[in-house]
């Protein structure tokens, strides 16, 4: 489970604050072809994303952590705050204040939705510095789910049977059955802010299989068009869900191109560290991304950070159809036409 736009955000913090070739992997992983175009994208996509006025949250909050005994590029440091809304601090590196403080602003920008994972976080005595970012999302259901029609069920995880509270519905109005050659799924709106896709993989199709489905990966990714629909009545049954993972994404980052960053003596931090960037003396020792998403009656909430220191059924019926996601499924919540959080249920 991942946030795809938390991920992205620290990314372009990484490409600011780096230079030469080091730079250029990382833009070629977020797909643009220079830092002033990435400049206005990051920007452009915050504040397409950014909520906050009571109806429903979608916040987020990058931030630089500074050694107090070095010399930083001050311009550098203004492009971020300018473009990527970085906040910037200064402290002494290793020393419990400076990384309570860390961890206080990474709780409060995660709805302390993630407290666990984040009180292992700290910064070394000899980091050079961190670039960290954070999202919080909150959203009610359009139709809510009755309590009272919640009722105990068993989910088929790959360990076994386990009992689960399931979510009942019947979605008369507006239900779209949506599915593929492997899947079904359906959407569920959000009160305000967009959509939640689930998608339940075909009776013996793996997760694993649905992840090389570029018809489900484009259906999760926001295009519901992508998979084939119609319009019924659907009996839903969807469990309450509260997962989370944390991982570091550096493997998965050098299999996607980017690998310079992670190298001593190669890695260029002369955008943000004059002088000792384009020496390789600084680099990105780990990338540690937390995303937890919980779902109940009422709606979803779900928050992620990213730290990183220097099937269904087959076609539907005619009439009606009963979905019910007893077994690992996949999830995507998308707002403002893009996926800011993705998962998998093995066990909810």
């Amino acid at each position: 489970m991942s946030s795809p736009m938390n991920v992205y955000m620290a990314m372009s913090l990484l490409a600011e604050s780096t230079g030469g070739e080091t730079r250029e992997q990382v833009m070629d992983l977020l797909g643009t072809d220079s830092i002033d175009e990435l400049r206005t994208l990051s920007k452009r996509t915050w504040e397409a994303l950014y909520n906050d006025d009571g109806t429903y949250s979608l916040t987020l909050a990058n931030s630089l952590w500074l050694r107090d005994d070095w010399d930083y590029s001050e311009e550098t440091v203004r492009t971020l705050a300018d473009n990527y809304y970085a906040w910037s601090f200064r402290g002494k590196m290793g020393s419990e204040e400076y990384n309570n403080t860390l961890r206080a602003w990474l709780n409060g920008n995660t709805g302390g939705l993630l407290e666990n994972q984040i009180g292992d976080i700290g910064l070394a005595g000899n980091a050079a510095l961190c670039l960290a970012s954070a999202m919080y999302f909150g959203d009610k259901w359009d139709v809510k789910f009755d309590p009272e029609d919640t009722k105990t069920g068993l989910f088929h995880s790959p360990d076994g049977d386990v009992e689960a509270e399931f979510m009942r519905r019947t979605i008369i109005f507006g239900g779209t059955y949506y599915w593929g050659d492997n899947f079904g799924a359906v959407v569920i709106p959000f009160e305000q802010s967009g959509f939640m896709c689930l998608l339940l993989p075909d009776e013996g199709v793996t997760v694993e299989e649905i992840l090389a489905d570029k018809t489900a990966m484009s259906f999760l990714a926001g295009d519901i068009d992508a998979a084939e629909s119609r319009d019924i009545k659907i009996n839903l049954s969807l469990p309450k869900f509260d997962v989370e993972r944390q991982t570091d994404l550096v493997g998965a980052l050098e299999r996607l191109g980017v690998t310079d960053a992670f190298t001593p003596g190669v890695a260029d931090f002369s955008s943000l560290v004059p002088g000792a960037g384009e020496s390789g003396d600084v680099w990105v020792s780990n990338v540690l991304h937390g995303a937890r998403v919980t779902v109940d009656e009422e709606g979803c909430v779900a928050a992620a950070y990213t730290v990183m220191p220097v099937a269904g059924a087959e076609p539907p019926p005619e009439e009606q159809m009963d979905l019910t996601f007893d077994r690992p499924f996949l999830f995507s919540v998308i707002s403002s036409g893009l996926p800011i959080f993705t998962g998998t249920v093995m066990n909810p």
